[in-house]
């Protein structure tokens, strides 16, 4: 089984960019836009590691999701 991976980064581009590099490991890598989506995909399949941009748009920001 490969390993999951959660990016949850706004920037769409570094997003992609992020994701590719680690599909190209072989790894799974889901994407979440914001920190909302972020907490959506942890609770419905908890991910091996997550990549979390602090600086989230203003509704929550990476330290919230944490929380």
């Amino acid at each position: 089984m490969s390993e999951q991976i959660l990016v949850v980064e706004d920037e769409k581009a570094i997003a992609a960019f992020v994701q590719t590099a680690l599909e190209r490991e072989g790894l799974v890598v889901q994407v979440a836009n914001d920190g909302a989506a972020a907490l959506a995909h942890i609770r419905a399949s908890p991910p091996d590691l997550i990549l979390l941009d602090l600086m989230l748009t203003p509704e929550m920001d990476g330290f919230e999701v944490t929380k």
